[in-house]
């Protein structure tokens, strides 16, 4: 499995792929400002077209065969720690009200997120 790197910077889509022949190999496109404001994904299926488009002129490896990595700014990252009670019955469901509790205006639809417990009752919030 190849590991395919993204990253989008000011509008600007960057692939990078590390070859055994060829070593680091990069490729850089503009991405249309009805897709991507900076770093914001604004239209989800039209860039996933045009990332595919962008990875079959980059590279010949089967899409099947590419593991993708996507690079984000440090603004896009949001990191919180959690704490729950040890009476909780409902896990899950106790983490994201706490994170909701904690960072104001955070929307689930619009985000990646995952939680690790880190110590006794206490779990680290992570959304991209």
């Amino acid at each position: 499995m190849h590991n395919l790197i993204v990253q989008i910077t000011s509008n600007t889509l960057k692939l990078s792929l590390i070859d055994k022949e060829k070593g680091l190999i990069s490729y850089k496109a503009e991405i249309p400002n009805d897709l991507v404001s900076d770093t914001n994904i604004l239209n989800e299926a039209a860039f996933s077209l045009f990332l595919e488009q962008n990875t079959s002129l980059f590279t010949e490896i089967p899409k099947n065969k590419l593991s993708l990595t996507f690079v984000v700014e440090p603004n896009d990252v949001i990191l919180n720690y959690v704490t729950v009670s040890k009476s909780v019955e409902n896990l899950e469901e106790e983490i994201l009200t706490k994170a909701r509790e904690k960072i104001e205006g955070l929307k689930f639809d619009d985000i990646y997120f995952d939680y690790q417990k880190i110590a006794p009752f206490v779990y680290q919030f992570v959304a991209v």
